[in-house]
């Protein structure tokens, strides 16, 4: 095989790695000095109810709105306290 087709083969192979994941680093200290350490940056946040739907069943069994945010009910008196809880954890 021809020294440049291997060249281009490496050189293909490693944009095609790189193109996966945005790089992100980090300064280190160690006892040598500061090395920047590279790794694979998290995935951007989505949110989830684009991709699921929500269903409880039986349909009454919750409180919350949307469905995504919901308490359970063990007893009907505990719906102001779901429904308190809900609205504190959103201006929170």
């Amino acid at each position: 095989m021809p020294l440049q087709t291997v060249f281009l083969l490496l050189l293909h192979c490693l944009a095609f790695a790189l193109g996966q994941y945005e790089l992100c680093k980090s300064l280190v200290s160690t006892d040598e000095g500061s090395v920047w350490e590279q790794y694979a940056c998290q995935p951007k946040s989505a949110l989830m109810k684009d991709y699921m739907r929500i269903k409880v069943d039986p349909p009454g069994i919750t409180c919350g709105n949307p469905p995504e945010r919901f308490c359970t009910l063990v007893s009907f008196y505990q719906v102001f306290f779901c429904i308190f809880n809900l609205k504190t954890r959103v201006l929170t």
